[in-house]
Protein backbone atom coordinates (compact mmCIF):
# COMPACT_ATOMS: atom_id res chain seq x y z
CA UNK A 1 0.00 0.00 0.00
CA UNK A 2 1.59 3.32 -0.79
CA UNK A 3 1.78 6.44 1.23
CA UNK A 4 -1.08 8.38 0.10
CA UNK A 5 -3.49 5.81 0.06
CA UNK A 6 -2.53 4.70 3.79
CA UNK A 7 -2.96 8.70 4.67
CA UNK A 8 -6.20 8.98 2.76
CA UNK A 9 -7.81 5.73 3.76
CA UNK A 10 -6.49 6.79 7.55
CA UNK A 11 -8.35 10.20 7.29
CA UNK A 12 -11.42 9.16 5.43
CA UNK A 13 -12.00 6.24 8.47
CA UNK A 14 -10.54 9.16 11.35
CA UNK A 15 -7.57 6.42 12.09
CA UNK A 16 -5.04 8.52 11.28
CA UNK A 17 -2.48 8.61 14.21
CA UNK A 18 -1.03 11.98 15.16
CA UNK A 19 2.23 11.87 14.62
CA UNK A 20 1.32 11.09 10.75
CA UNK A 21 -1.22 14.15 10.50
CA UNK A 22 1.71 16.09 11.26
CA UNK A 23 4.14 14.96 9.09
CA UNK A 24 1.47 14.99 5.99
CA UNK A 25 0.49 18.59 7.40
CA UNK A 26 4.02 19.46 7.30
CA UNK A 27 4.19 18.19 4.12
CA UNK A 28 1.63 20.46 2.76
CA UNK A 29 3.23 23.54 4.43
CA UNK A 30 6.62 22.76 2.61
CA UNK A 31 5.24 22.50 -0.57
CA UNK A 32 3.11 25.66 0.11
CA UNK A 33 6.96 27.53 0.97
CA UNK A 34 8.09 25.97 -1.88
CA UNK A 35 5.61 27.46 -4.93
CA UNK A 36 5.52 30.82 -2.65
CA UNK A 37 8.94 31.20 -2.20
CA UNK A 38 8.63 32.00 1.10
CA UNK A 39 10.59 30.50 3.85
CA UNK A 40 7.90 31.31 6.94
CA UNK A 41 4.36 31.45 6.64
CA UNK A 42 2.72 34.34 7.54
CA UNK A 43 -1.21 34.51 8.62
CA UNK A 44 -2.47 34.94 5.04
CA UNK A 45 -0.02 31.91 3.92
CA UNK A 46 -1.84 29.82 6.86
CA UNK A 47 -4.96 30.36 6.03
CA UNK A 48 -4.17 28.65 2.23
CA UNK A 49 -2.52 25.72 3.61
CA UNK A 50 -5.97 25.30 5.81
CA UNK A 51 -7.77 26.14 2.64
CA UNK A 52 -5.24 23.53 1.00
CA UNK A 53 -6.09 20.93 3.38
CA UNK A 54 -10.01 21.84 3.31
CA UNK A 55 -9.89 21.00 -0.61
CA UNK A 56 -8.67 17.71 0.10
CA UNK A 57 -11.00 17.20 3.30
CA UNK A 58 -13.89 18.06 1.10
CA UNK A 59 -12.93 15.30 -1.18
CA UNK A 60 -12.05 12.77 0.98
CA UNK A 61 -14.40 10.14 0.62
CA UNK A 62 -14.58 10.38 -3.36
CA UNK A 63 -10.50 9.72 -3.01
CA UNK A 64 -10.57 7.03 -0.32
CA UNK A 65 -12.98 4.84 -3.01
CA UNK A 66 -10.59 5.86 -5.55
CA UNK A 67 -7.43 4.92 -3.19
CA UNK A 68 -8.95 1.35 -3.02
CA UNK A 69 -9.30 0.98 -6.47
CA UNK A 70 -6.33 2.68 -8.38
CA UNK A 71 -3.07 1.27 -8.69
CA UNK A 72 -1.52 4.29 -9.63
CA UNK A 73 -3.17 6.46 -6.57
CA UNK A 74 -0.38 7.43 -5.05
CA UNK A 75 0.91 9.46 -7.98
CA UNK A 76 -2.13 10.61 -9.19
CA UNK A 77 -2.95 12.01 -5.10
CA UNK A 78 0.84 13.88 -5.35
CA UNK A 79 0.19 15.75 -8.74
CA UNK A 80 -3.53 16.84 -7.79
CA UNK A 81 -1.97 17.31 -4.03
CA UNK A 82 0.66 19.61 -5.59
CA UNK A 83 -1.63 21.31 -8.08
CA UNK A 84 -4.11 22.11 -5.43
CA UNK A 85 -1.33 23.48 -3.20
CA UNK A 86 0.50 25.29 -6.10
CA UNK A 87 -2.71 26.86 -7.28
CA UNK A 88 -3.40 28.43 -3.50
CA UNK A 89 0.54 29.27 -3.35
CA UNK A 90 0.08 31.55 -6.55
CA UNK A 91 -2.78 33.14 -4.94
CA UNK A 92 -0.75 34.11 -2.09
CA UNK A 93 2.17 35.48 -4.61
CA UNK A 94 -0.49 37.47 -6.54
CA UNK A 95 -1.73 39.02 -3.49
CA UNK A 96 1.74 39.67 -2.20
CA UNK A 97 2.49 41.30 -4.99
CA UNK A 98 -0.47 43.55 -4.90
CA UNK A 99 0.88 44.64 -1.46
CA UNK A 100 4.13 45.30 -2.56
CA UNK A 101 2.64 47.58 -5.18
CA UNK A 102 0.27 49.34 -3.02
CA UNK A 103 3.44 49.71 -0.21
CA UNK A 104 5.94 51.15 -2.36
CA UNK A 105 3.47 54.06 -3.31
CA UNK A 106 2.56 54.54 0.31
CA UNK A 107 6.52 54.63 0.98
CA UNK A 108 6.72 56.88 -2.02
CA UNK A 109 4.20 59.27 -0.67
CA UNK A 110 6.31 59.01 2.74
CA UNK A 111 9.79 59.65 1.14
CA UNK A 112 8.61 62.58 0.15
CA UNK A 113 7.28 63.84 3.45
CA UNK A 114 10.79 62.73 5.07
CA UNK A 115 9.34 60.24 7.03
CA UNK A 116 11.66 57.17 8.03
CA UNK A 117 10.44 53.63 6.97
CA UNK A 118 10.61 50.59 8.52
CA UNK A 119 9.27 47.34 7.64
CA UNK A 120 8.96 45.00 10.68
CA UNK A 121 8.29 41.13 9.52
CA UNK A 122 5.40 39.98 11.93
CA UNK A 123 5.79 36.59 10.60
CA UNK A 124 9.05 35.51 12.06
CA UNK A 125 9.32 31.71 12.97
CA UNK A 126 5.78 31.27 11.82
CA UNK A 127 6.72 28.25 9.81
CA UNK A 128 9.28 27.08 12.44
CA UNK A 129 6.69 27.45 15.24
CA UNK A 130 3.92 25.07 13.78
CA UNK A 131 6.26 22.21 11.92
CA UNK A 132 7.40 21.81 15.21
CA UNK A 133 6.10 18.48 16.98
CA UNK A 134 6.39 20.64 20.50
CA UNK A 135 4.53 23.20 19.12
CA UNK A 136 1.76 20.86 17.18
CA UNK A 137 1.78 18.88 20.52
CA UNK A 138 1.01 22.27 22.96
CA UNK A 139 -1.61 22.83 20.67
CA UNK A 140 -3.58 19.56 20.91
CA UNK A 141 -3.17 18.93 24.36
CA UNK A 142 -4.61 22.66 24.91
CA UNK A 143 -7.78 21.65 23.03
CA UNK A 144 -10.26 20.18 25.29
CA UNK A 145 -12.28 16.90 24.37
CA UNK A 146 -15.13 18.20 22.20
CA UNK A 147 -12.56 20.23 20.34
CA UNK A 148 -10.58 17.42 19.39
CA UNK A 149 -13.77 15.29 18.65
CA UNK A 150 -14.58 18.73 16.13
CA UNK A 151 -10.98 18.62 14.88
CA UNK A 152 -11.24 14.81 14.41
CA UNK A 153 -14.57 15.40 12.52
CA UNK A 154 -13.52 18.81 10.57
CA UNK A 155 -10.51 16.24 8.82
CA UNK A 156 -12.94 14.33 7.66
CA UNK A 157 -13.93 16.69 5.61
CA UNK A 158 -17.74 16.58 7.84
CA UNK A 159 -19.28 20.59 7.56
CA UNK A 160 -20.72 22.25 10.98
CA UNK A 161 -24.05 20.95 9.96
CA UNK A 162 -22.74 17.26 10.16
CA UNK A 163 -20.06 18.05 12.53
CA UNK A 164 -22.99 19.42 15.34
CA UNK A 165 -24.95 16.07 14.41
CA UNK A 166 -22.58 13.70 15.25
CA UNK A 167 -21.75 15.26 18.65
CA UNK A 168 -25.15 16.19 19.43
CA UNK A 169 -24.82 20.42 19.85
CA UNK A 170 -25.92 23.03 18.17
CA UNK A 171 -24.93 24.29 15.00
CA UNK A 172 -24.57 27.72 16.19
CA UNK A 173 -22.40 25.81 19.38
CA UNK A 174 -20.15 23.96 16.83
CA UNK A 175 -19.18 27.48 15.31
CA UNK A 176 -18.15 28.79 18.48
CA UNK A 177 -15.82 25.68 18.91
CA UNK A 178 -14.54 26.13 15.66
CA UNK A 179 -13.77 29.42 16.43
CA UNK A 180 -12.27 28.89 19.84
CA UNK A 181 -10.12 26.47 18.32
CA UNK A 182 -8.84 28.96 16.11
CA UNK A 183 -8.17 31.33 18.70
CA UNK A 184 -6.35 29.58 20.77
CA UNK A 185 -3.79 28.70 17.34
CA UNK A 186 -3.74 32.44 16.85
CA UNK A 187 -3.04 32.56 20.84
CA UNK A 188 0.31 29.99 20.42
CA UNK A 189 1.48 31.36 17.31
CA UNK A 190 1.66 34.89 18.73
CA UNK A 191 4.10 32.93 22.10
Amino acid sequence: MGRYVEIVIKLCKNEIDEKSFNCFLKEIIAMFCKYAEIKILDSYAEALCCKALDTLLSKLEEFALKAENDTNFDRWFFIWLSRTVRNYAYKYKRIKNQEEILESELYRSDAEDNAEIIFVDKTDDVFSKISSEEFIQKFYSSLDETEKQVVKLKLQGLKQKEIAEKINKSEPTVCRIIKSITEKLKKLLEK
